[in-house]
């Protein structure tokens, strides 16, 4: 599970429906290379992430985080 710290301040800004959709995406993507494995597009050469060792059976999203079950 992951919660994101501070978000309901940052959810109470004007416009929110043009940019957390987007930033919601960018951290659950994010996640989810951290989790299941692929390339990481946040270093500057392309690193190869090994998924966990684990299988997730559900993924939920919390509004402001995830909760994954295995």
């Amino acid at each position: 599970m992951y919660d994101l710290e501070g978000f309901s301040r940052f959810f109470n800004q004007p416009d929110v429906q043009d940019y957390v959709p987007v930033f919601l995406n960018h951290v659950s993507e994010a996640m989810g290379r951290c989790l299941f494995g692929g390339d990481d597009y946040w270093m500057n050469d392309k690193v190869k992430q090994l998924p966990l060792s684990f299988r997730v059976v559900h993924e939920k999203f919390t509004g402001d985080g995830a909760l994954y079950i295995r």
